[in-house]
């Protein structure tokens, strides 16, 4: 058995599941994570996950370490960021480096992402027709274009309809994974829902944060069909638009390139590149 310490966020915490149920798969029995309250919604819902929850703040790391201990002893922390607490940055991604101190950075990409559905309704959304779900809110990456895309997927697509994530409300966030799931294509920003699509096999875009560095964005993953910076989006949004329309029409979509390298690390960043 495995233990795991993560306070924070929705997003960070969606990103190592995929190693607590590799854990689970290999050992029969549950991976223990420490989580806090704030944060312990998705964790909880999860049938090879043991949430324990820390009784502090998402940010008090040394405080959660000292409890780690006592309950555990021995523990992996791929939390990357609290108050006092700043471990070395060593791979072109803080997910990458979440991997590494998992022991697990060879298999990004390769292990996963298994989340329960549900049956809550959702405010705002209809069943009827096809759509395009865009997650365009974020709390920790906001993005400056997601008007001008939301208005390009429009035009772009005027047989779907294009959902906003922002104007629905759904009472748990596993609950968009039925939403992720029933779209044609998912546009998502570097946010929580972003990491909850690796559970869907629905095609998605990741626009990704690159300030105040480029390590704060999320890592390309190969499920996505196209990873782009948020800084490079004026100059690719035809590209990517491009990509959706290929992908809704069950065409080809370009094989990716490497034009980053984290190849000293163990891992290539690539791109699309059309």
């Amino acid at each position: 058995m495995s233990n795991y310490l993560l306070l924070s966020k929705h997003g960070d915490v969606l990103g190592i599941l995929p190693i607590l149920y590799a854990d689970f798969q290999e050992t029969g029995k549950k991976p223990n994570l420490i989580v806090s309250e704030k944060y312990s919604a998705i964790p909880k819902a999860l049938d090879y996950v043991e949430t324990v929850v820390y009784p502090g703040e998402w940010n008090d790391l040394d405080g959660a370490i000292r409890f780690a201990k006592q309950q555990f002893g021995v523990f992996y922390t791929p939390q990357m960021h609290g108050a006092g607490f700043q471990p070395k940055r060593s791979h072109p991604s803080f997910q990458l480096d979440q991997w590494a101190r998992c022991g697990r950075l060879d298999q990004w990409g390769k292990l996963p992402m298994v989340l329960p559905r549900t049956n809550n309704p959702i405010e705002g959304f209809s069943t009827t027709g096809k759509y395009i779900l865009f997650a365009d809110k974020g709390e920790s990456a906001p993005f400056e274009h997601a008007d001008d895309l939301a208005s390009a997927l429009a035009s772009e697509f005027p047989s779907h309809r294009i959902l906003r994530l922002s104007t629905l409300q759904a009472p748990h966030l596993l609950d968009v994974l039925a939403l992720i799931d029933g779209a044609d294509f998912l546009f998502s920003i570097d946010t929580a829902i972003l990491h909850l699509s690796a559970a869907s096999k629905t095609p998605v875009i990741a626009l990704v944060a690159d300030k105040p560095s480029r390590w704060q964005g999320s890592a390309f993953h190969p499920r996505m069909a196209a990873h782009c910076r948020y800084g490079d989006y004026p100059i690719r949004k035809a590209e990517i638009l491009n990509t959706a329309k290929r992908a809704v029409n069950k065409l080809p979509i370009p094989e990716l390139v490497e034009v980053e390298t984290g190849r000293q690390h163990g891992y290539n960043m690539s791109v699309l590149r059309v």
